[in-house]
C-alpha cells in the first residue's frame, strides 16, 4: 500500500493513511482499521495524535474523523467546515487546524462526559487570508504560520478573533 501519513497514538498504535483508506499497525501487523465501514476506506491525507488520545484523520471527501476510542465522529461541510477536501492539520492543544482548498478551518474539540463536540470556525479571503488555497501550515510561538496560494501567510492565535459586528447603514442622500 502507498502510504501518505503515519502517527503514533498514546496506545502505542501505529495509525496509517493511504490513498484507499484508514490502517493500524500493532505487533508487526497491518490491517484495515473497520474494515467494512466505507467512511475509512476514504483517500486520507493526514493522520494526527491529538491530546486525550483522540485520533484526527483527513480525508479527500468525507471531511475529518475523530476517533476517541471506540466513538467515531465525522464533521463534515454540512456541520460547518468549508469543503470535505481537506488537507493537511496541525494539532494545537485542544484546537485542530484543517488546511483546505477553500480556505482554513478551526475545529475547537471538547470533551464532556466522555463525549466530544466541537466548534467549527472558517476563515477565508473575506477574513484576510491572501488566499483561500491553504497548502501547509506550522505553529510557531504565538503564530500560525500557513504556506498558501499566494505565498506565505501569518495569523497571531493569541489575538485572533472575527469581527462579527455589522456596521449600521446611514443613507446620506438619495439622487434620482
Amino acid at each position: 500500500k502507498f502510504c501518505v501519513t503515519i502517527c503514533l497514538d498514546s496506545t502505542r498504535r501505529v495509525w496509517v493513511g493511504s490513498a484507499d483508506g484508514l490502517y493500524t499497525f500493532r505487533n508487526g501487523h497491518t490491517e484495515p482499521f473497520h474494515a467494512g465501514d466505507s467512511l475509512f476506506r476514504q483517500n486520507v491525507t493526514m493522520v494526527k495524535c491529538m491530546p486525550d488520545g483522540v485520533v484526527a484523520v483527513s480525508t479527500r471527501g468525507r471531511g475529518i474523523i475523530f476517533i476517541d476510542g471506540e466513538n467515531i465522529y465525522n464533521i463534515r461541510e454540512a456541520d460547518g467546515l468549508s469543503t470535505d477536501l481537506c488537507g493537511r492539520l496541525v494539532v494545537d492543544g485542544k484546537v485542530l487546524w484543517v488546511c483546505t482548498n477553500n480556505g482554513l478551518n478551526k475545529i475547537t474539540v471538547l470533551k464532556k462526559n466522555n463525549k466530544l463536540s466541537f466548534e467549527v470556525l472558517c476563515l477565508k479571503t473575506e477574513h484576510g487570508l491572501p488566499s483561500n488555497l491553504i497548502y501547509d501550515a506550522t505553529r510557531y510561538q504565538d503564530l500560525l504560520i500557513m504556506s498558501t496560494g499566494k505565498g506565505l501567510s501569518w495569523l497571531n492565535v493569541k489575538q485572533f478573533a472575527l469581527n462579527n459586528y455589522t456596521p449600521p447603514v446611514y443613507i446620506d442622500a438619495i439622487y434620482a
